[in-house]
C-alpha cells in the first residue's frame, strides 16, 4: 500500500519519536510505512529540512532532539481537537483570543517557540525551547466554577508530569508549578464575553513548560528551570496535559480542590501577598473554588488567584 508523502512523514515521526532517541532501520521504517527505503530517505530528508533533528547512520535513523509537531499531538491525544500550530508566535493566547469566534472548541493553539509570552499582571514569560499552548474552551463545556479553572489546568500539567518522568511537581498557588524551589510551568487563563448576553462565551488557557535546558536568562535564572531536554517527549506530554485539562472541566470540584491540596508547595508555609490584599501569614487551606486561605495576625484573610500574587517568606 503506497501512501502520500504526507503520510509517510507522520509515519516516520511516529516511528522515531517512540523510538526514544534509538536507531531504526530504513527497512523497518519502509515496512511500517507501506513505501520505498528511497522514500524513506527522501522524507527524512524533508523532514530534517522542516526542522527535525533526525540523524542518520549506520543503523539507520532516530530522533536526535524533540520538537513539537501538530500531527503528532493528534496522535498521542484521546480527545478530538483541532490544532493551529506556529513555529513562532507573539502569544498563543493573543492567537487563541483572536480564533475563538471561527474555530470549532475545543481547540488548541501551540507554538515552538513565542516572542512574547506573558503571564499574570502582564508579565513576560521565557518562552524558548518549551512547550507553549492554549487550549480554547467554550464556556457551556467548562462545568467547574470560572475561578476553579486556573487550579485545574494546574492539576492537569502536573498530572502529566507525574506521568511522563519521575519527578514530584508541586503547585504554587495559583499558576504555577515548581519542581523543588524553582517555576517548571506557568498557566495564564482568560476569559471572552458575550456582549449581548453579559456572559463569558470563551476560556482561553495558557500553559507554558520549560523544556529546552536551564539556560535561562539572568533575570529569570535563580527562580526557573526544565524539564531534562534529552528525556523530554514534547508532544506526548502537550498532549496528555490537554486531555487532562479536557477531564478536570467536568471533574467534581471537591477533587479538584483536593488534589490541588495534596500537592500544593504552598500550604504550611509563611507567605506574603500582595496585589489586591497585602500581608504575610501562614497559608492553611484551599477553598471551594481554590481560593487561598491565609491566618495572618489580625484573622483568616480568603485570596482569589485574580488578585495576588504570593512569595514565599524565609
Amino acid at each position: 500500500m503506497w501512501v502520500n508523502d504526507m503520510s509517510t512523514k507522520e509515519t516516520i515521526l511516529r516511528l522515531l519519536e517512540a523510538a526514544g532517541g534509538k536507531f531504526i532501520s530504513g527497512s523497518d521504517i519502509a515496512r511500517s510505512a507501506g513505501v520505498s527505503r528511497n522514500a524513506v530517505w527522501k522524507n527524512a530528508a524533508a523532514l530534517r529540512e522542516a526542522g527535525f533533528d533526525i540523524e542518520a547512520g549506520d543503523g539507520g535513523y532516530r530522533m536526535a532532539g524533540d520538537k513539537l509537531c501538530p500531527e503528532l499531538i493528534k496522535y498521542y491525544a484521546k480527545n478530538d481537537f483541532g490544532i493551529t500550530f506556529f513555529t513562532e508566535t507573539g502569544s498563543t493566547n493573543r492567537e487563541a483570543a483572536r480564533l475563538a469566534s471561527s474555530v470549532t472548541l475545543p481547540h488548541m493553539v501551540a507554538a515552538a517557540a513565542q516572542s512574547g509570552g506573558r503571564g499574570r499582571h502582564g508579565k513576560s514569560f521565557f518562552s524558548e525551547g518549551g512547550i507553549y499552548f492554549s487550549m480554547i474552551l467554550d464556556a457551556a463545556a467548562v462545568k467547574i466554577p470560572p475561578l476553579l479553572l486556573t487550579t485545574a489546568a494546574a492539576c492537569a500539567t502536573l498530572r502529566a508530569i507525574e506521568a511522563e518522568y519521575d519527578a514530584e511537581p508541586k503547585i504554587k498557588w495559583i499558576n504555577d508549578i515548581y519542581l523543588g524551589e524553582k517555576k517548571v510551568c506557568g498557566i495564564l487563563t482568560e476569559a471572552q464575553s458575550d456582549l449581548e448576553t453579559g456572559t463569558f462565551s470563551h476560556y482561553i488557557v495558557g500553559i507554558g513548560i520549560n523544556a529546552g535546558g536551564d539556560n535561562f536568562p539572568p533575570e529569570v535564572e535563580d527562580i526557573a528551570c526544565s524539564l531534562d531536554p534529552a528525556s523530554v517527549r514534547k508532544n506526548r506530554l502537550c498532549a496528555a496535559t490537554a486531555d487532562n485539562l479536557l477531564a478536570f472541566i467536568k471533574a467534581e470540584p471537591s477533587d479538584i480542590v483536593r488534589l490541588a491540596s495534596e500537592k500544593s508547595c504552598v500550604l504550611g508555609r509563611k507567605i506574603r501577598f500582595f496585589g489586591g490584599k497585602e500581608g504575610t501569614g501562614k497559608a492553611v487551606a484551599l477553598g471551594e473554588s481554590g481560593e487561598l486561605i491565609v491566618e495572618t495576625a489580625e484573622g483568616r484573610v480568603t485570596l482569589s488567584g485574580g488578585e495576588i500574587s504570593v512569595r514565599f517568606t524565609k
